[in-house]
């Protein structure tokens, strides 16, 4: 008796957690569909190139402040032409 008791209990309990894994999976299914929906409006806006806009590169400099070594003010000479 005590057997069929806890079968029963078991067996209902599994349904319905099956019921619930089942509308879980319905509702992560339409949230799906919406963001699908939403990327191909936003994929639809026209892309236009502008080849005018130019970024500025910056230039990081290192140890300004240091005195000028043997070496520097050869390479000075040398790299300036």
């Amino acid at each position: 008796m005590v057997e069929s008791i806890s079968k029963e209990l078991f067996f209902s309990t599994i349904d319905a957690l099956k019921a619930e894994i089942a509308e879980l999976k319905l509702s992560k299914v339409e949230e799906v569909n919406e963001e699908v929906n939403e990327d191909v409006e936003l994929s639809t806006q026209k892309v236009v190139h502008n080849p005018e806009v130019k970024s500025e590169k910056q230039q990081i400099k290192f140890s300004q402040k240091r005195p000028l070594s043997t070496k520097d003010i050869v390479f000075n000479k040398l790299f300036k032409n």
